[in-house]
């Protein structure tokens, strides 16, 4: 009767050389974390709160107003600030709330560095308001927000004029009502489909119908006569009516058309007096 050897090879034997070796390395293990666990606690406790931002860089563009000085004042980092403790998203909000500012980006740079870059709020129509104490020159951007008033608000020829707007007591930031921000808000889209048609316009006046309803008064630059439309406006719309001014003045009508109405979504000409 023969036997068979079975070798359990699923077993492993440990020799007492790999024993030691096995020992050293966790001995060799521990010795490092424990290592890392000290300098990280040497440097969160002593050399982080030592880390100051001292490198500043700002990003405003050209032509922004306001010096560096300033916008680290509005920052409020008009004083000493460890890298650790500065809460970026602070300092964003209070660029971001400045009048002038339409967007804040602030970023920390690793270990001492800042990095602020502002988009200002452009120029994208001019008004004369109403204050109740007399006329004001006043430049808006394209989300109605004053950011201009006085000569520094007559600037570039080829922004549209705002009419219609009376705004007691007006300053800077403040904002045009909501519903005549919207249109804006239009007209920018139209600015960024057709610059050319944009700059067709030469003045948009508000006619307030009661309430928050209106209508609107389309100017152009190249033709003396006002277009009626509601209180809409895309580029299609636009391009349309920019299309019957001209048919009209081929046919040599554009000197006696007073109004063309679009409101109905025909075409009605209002006649000038004799016309």
């Amino acid at each position: 009767m023969s036997s068979i050897a079975i070798l359990d090879y699923k077993q492993e034997r440990t020799t007492p050389a790999r024993k030691a070796g096995l020992d050293r390395l966790l001995v060799l293990i521990v010795g490092l974390l424990s290592t890392v666990l000290v300098l990280e606690l040497v440097f969160h406790f002593f050399i982080a709160p030592k880390l100051v931002i001292d490198r500043i860089q700002i990003d405003a563009g050209q032509g922004f107003p306001l010096t560096e000085a300033q916008i680290l004042a509005i920052a409020g980092l008009d004083q000493t600030e460890y890298y650790f403790s500065l809460n970026a998203a602070a300092v964003r909000s209070r660029l971001a709330a400045y009048p002038l500012v339409k967007e804040a980006t602030v970023r920390k740079i690793f270990p001492n560095g800042l990095s602020i870059t502002l988009q200002p709020r452009a120029p994208f129509a001019v008004s004369l308001v109403d204050s109740g104490s007399g006329s004001v020159p006043v430049a808006f951007d394209d989300q109605g927000v004053v950011i201009r008033m006085g000569d520094s608000a007559i600037g570039r020829g080829d922004l549209p004029i705002i009419s219609g707007v009376s705004i007691p007591a007006i300053q800077i930031g403040m904002r045009l009502p909501s519903e005549l921000v919207s249109f804006l808000g239009q007209m920018e889209q139209v600015k960024a489909e057709s610059p050319g048609l944009f700059a067709a316009i030469s003045e948009v006046r508000f006619v307030r119908l009661g309430g928050s309803d209106f209508d609107v008064v389309l100017y152009p630059r190249d033709y003396h006569v006002r277009v009626r439309i509601g209180n809409t406006i895309d580029a299609h719309e636009l391009s349309y009516i920019m299309m019957v001014l001209e048919v009209t003045a081929r046919q040599g009508m554009i000197n006696k058309v007073d109004e063309l109405d679009f409101r109905t979504g025909q075409v009605i000409y209002k006649l000038k007096e004799g016309g």
